[in-house]
């Protein structure tokens, strides 16, 4: 896989989308949804409550999707393809102080991705973005 150009896509994939992910959607709302196409409103306007809780929860294959959104979600499944890394007995040393209040799932996820970013090798970076990544006590 070659990090960089991944990086890239999801760099300006991460910039054409802003307004979209930059705010929980209900924290400001309904000022957050001109950030959203109209079509992709109108659309699930358009749909049963059914329909629109399969939307919720990515069962597409009984909507009939527009293309845009389509293409939407098909770029955030592939960005989700990030390979795994493989289990290992190996802990990274931290500090004591590093970990307080921190439970043992963080501990691990924080241990696989800093593993992640040193075999990614990126040329300079200060500043790394958690999307997705609830609350953002890992960030």
């Amino acid at each position: 896989m070659n990090y960089k150009s991944e990086l890239d896509h999801l760099s300006q994939f991460l910039k054409a989308t802003k307004g979209i992910w930059e705010q929980e959607i209900l924290n400001n709302y309904p000022h957050t949804l001109v950030h959203y196409p109209k079509a992709w409103s109108d659309y699930l306007q358009s749909l049963s409550d059914e329909d629109q809780l399969a939307f919720e929860c990515r069962q597409f294959e009984n909507l009939d999707l527009p293309h845009e959104i389509k293409e939407f979600f098909k770029t955030l499944e592939n960005l989700e393809k990030i390979p795994k890394l493989a289990d290992t007995d190996e802990q990274e040393k931290y500090p004591s102080w590093a970990f307080t209040g921190v439970t043992g799932k963080k501990q691990h996820e924080i241990a696989k991705i800093v593993k992640l970013l040193d075999e990614v090798e990126l040329e300079s970076t200060s500043r790394i973005l958690d999307i997705g990544g609830g609350v953002g006590h890992l960030a």
